[in-house]
């Protein structure tokens, strides 16, 4: 509760019930608001540096493109060390790693099928995504996990790189930490995950199409103490 009240910030949320605070806007910007050492972990999917346009969908594509996915925020992380005390928890792909700095760890999210993407000619067909681990002075996992997770993908219907419920569950449960913050909150699964676990958490999203779609999902979330 101590790191809660230290974390309050003077900008009006997008949603906030117990549990859950939303924020609207870009995430360089809000965060400068945030105190040091207020959040214990970030975990966040944040833009690949690809200009990705999904090839899925004939005729009607759901999803904009994503906001600001010219590059990946890597300068971002120093303010990320700045206001977290527990760890960082960063998606990204193979050819991410040559611009971040070198990770603790480095999970595989095995998605148990191919993404289809890439040159099909040339390029092997990729099942995974990779996750940086940055632990910090606070951390302590709650149980020593293993560096590869078995998750099949959602389908992507509420957001283009929408994450499954499962994989972040696991990813939230196995660092201690009161405050989880994701400043890339897409369609707002870290938040709504983190709730139906107990655990208090913030997050940051540019687009208002994708804050409402997490506004509602955690609004209907319900505490639930088993994954």
């Amino acid at each position: 509760m101590q790191r809660v009240a230290k974390c309050m910030i003077m900008i009006k949320p997008y949603y906030q019930d117990e549990w859950v605070t939303l924020y609207n806007g870009d995430c360089r910007e809000i965060l400068s608001e945030f105190p040091d050492k207020s959040i214990d972990i970030i975990l966040t999917d944040p833009p690949y540096g690809l200009s990705w346009h999904s090839g899925h969908y004939v005729g009607y594509n759901p999803h904009k493109d994503i906001a600001n996915d010219d590059k990946y925020p890597v300068e971002i992380i120093t303010e990320f060390q700045r206001i977290a005390i527990g760890a960082l928890l960063l998606f990204c792909r193979w050819d991410n790693l040559g611009e971040l700095p070198p990770p603790k760890s480095f999970i595989v999210w095995n998605k148990n099928n191919g993404s289809g993407s890439g040159n099909i000619e040339h390029e092997y067909n990729r099942k995974w995504e990779g996750i940086v681990f940055y632990p910090l002075e606070n951390h302590q996992f709650n149980s020593r996990p293993f560096d590869v997770i078995n998750c099949d993908r959602t389908g992507n219907k509420l957001h283009p790189t929408e994450k499954p419920e499962e994989l972040i569950s696991k990813l939230i449960l196995h660092n201690k930490g009161d405050l989880i913050l994701d400043p890339f909150l897409g369609s707002g699964t870290t938040c709504y995950c983190a709730k139906k676990l107990g655990r208090k958490s913030i997050g940051i999203e540019i687009e208002e199409k994708y804050c409402e779609i997490a506004a509602k999902r955690c609004s209907q979330s319900v505490m639930k103490l088993e994954v």
